[in-house]
C-alpha cells in the first residue's frame, strides 16, 4: 500500500508566535509537508526537517489556485481548489494532468466531487482533501475503498494528532513478534553506534527493527541522561527495516523513512531527522539464530512492552524477535 500524504496547514493572517505551534505538531506527528504564508519557509527550517509548500516558487513545493501558473519543470506543485460547483470539479480535473498534488476544499462536505475525481486522477496525480477533524479525515482516506490519497489537516494540535492516529491505523502493517530467549550476551568493548533521531515521538514500548530485534527508543531516564523518545541508538551495521526495505544504519540519511514498531505488532513510518555517529559501550546479543549489537544504554523490548537495558541482558531473559506479517 503507498503510504497516505499527511500534511498540516499552519499559514494564515494569526502571528507566527501562534501558528508555529502547528509546525511543531507536524513535525512531531511525522507529517510530509507543512503549508506556510510566504516567507516563512526559513522559520520553519529552523523548527526542523519537513516539505514546506508555499505560494513562494522556490517553496519545496509551490502552492497554487491559478492553473496557468502550474508549468512543467517544477520540483513540485500542489493545486488548490475549494469546490462550490461542477466547474471547480471540473478545473481539479484539469489541473491534476499537470500538478503532482491536487487539494480539494469541500467546506460542505460532499462525497460525490471527491469520489469523481479520485475515478478520473487515480494514478495521475495526489489526491490531497482538506479535514477539519477526524471524522473528514477518515471519510476522506475510505471513500470509494481506496480514497483520497492523503489529507491536508486545518485544525488544532489536539485534533492533528487523532488524525495521525488514524492514518496510522489505516495504512498500518502489522508484524508479527514472539518472545525468544537470549542465548547470550557479553561485552563488545568500545564500538562506531549511530544514534538516530526521528521527527516524532516514540511511545514506551515501541523502537526499530534490526537485525529482526525490537530495539527500544530512548524513552527512559538514566542515570546519565534525560529521555530523548524521539531516539534509537544502533550498531552502525545492523540491518534495520524501512518502508522501502532493509538497509544498513550507516545508510540512513535525514529525510529518510525508517518503519518502527511496538510490542502488539503495530507498524508506522518515521521520517530521519538526523543522524549522529557516537562511539559506545557494546553489548553482544544472541538469539533465535541471530546477533545484533547494541549500546550498553541501549535496550530491547519485552512482551510486555518493557524496556530491557541491554547492560542488564543475560542468558535466559525473554525478548521479542521478528517472526512473521500478520
Amino acid at each position: 500500500m503507498m503510504q497516505r500524504e499527511f500534511w498540516v496547514r499552519a499559514d494564515g493572517s494569526d502571528a507566527w508566535e501562534e501558528r508555529k505551534g502547528l509546525v511543531k505538531t507536524a513535525l512531531e506527528s511525522g507529517a510530509q509537508a507543512v503549508l506556510v504564508n510566504v516567507g516563512e519557509e526559513s522559520l520553519v527550517n529552523e523548527l526542523g526537517r519537513i516539505k514546506v509548500a508555499s505560494k513562494d516558487e522556490n517553496a519545496d513545493i509551490f502552492l497554487s489556485e491559478d492553473i496557468r501558473e502550474i508549468k512543467k519543470g517544477r520540483n513540485s506543485i500542489a493545486f488548490y481548489c475549494e469546490i462550490k460547483s461542477k466547474n471547480d470539479e471540473r478545473r481539479i480535473a484539469q489541473a491534476g494532468q499537470l500538478a503532482n498534488y491536487v487539494i480539494i476544499n469541500t467546506r460542505d462536505w460532499k462525497i460525490i466531487p471527491l469520489e469523481n475525481l479520485i475515478a478520473e486522477l487515480r494514478g495521475r496525480c495526489r489526491i490531497l482533501a482538506e479535514v477539519h477533524s477526524a471524522g473528514e479525515a477518515r471519510v476522506a482516506l475510505e471513500t470509494l475503498e481506496v480514497g483520497a490519497d492523503g489529507v491536508i489537516a486545518d485544525c488544532n494540535p489536539s485534533e492533528i494528532r487523532k488524525i495521525r492516529n488514524l492514518i496510522d491505523s489505516l495504512s498500518s502493517e502489522r508484524l508479527g513478534f514472539n518472545e525468544v530467549g537470549i542465548t547470550g550476551a557479553e561485552e563488545a568493548g568500545d564500538m562506531e553506534a549511530i544514534s538516530i533521531d526521528t521527527c516524532s515521538i516514540l511511545n514506551p514500548g515501541e523502537g526499530l527493527i534490526a537485525d529482526e530485534f525490537l530495539v527500544h527508543s530512548d524513552t527512559e531516564k538514566t542515570p546519565w541522561t534525560e529521555p530523548t523518545p524521539f531516539r534509537i541508538s544502533i550498531d552502525i551495521n545492523s540491518k534495520i527495516r524501512t518502508p522501502d526495505g532493509i538497509r544498513t544504519a550507516d545508510r540512513i540519511c535525514p529525510g529518510d523513512e525508517i518503519l518502527s514498531a511496538n510490542f502488539e505488532g503495530r507498524t508506522r513510518r518515521l521520517v530521519v531527522n538526523e543522524t549522529i555517529p557516537v562511539r559506545k559501550r557494546m553489548i553482544r546479543v544472541r538469539a533465535d539464530n541471530s546477533e545484533l549489537k547494541i549500546p550498553s544504554d541501549s535496550g530491547l523490548v519485552g512482551k510486555d512492552g518493557r524496556k530491557i537495558p541491554a547492560g542488564e541482558l543475560k542468558k535466559g531473559d525473554r525478548v521479542l524477535f521478528l517472526t512473521r506479517k500478520i
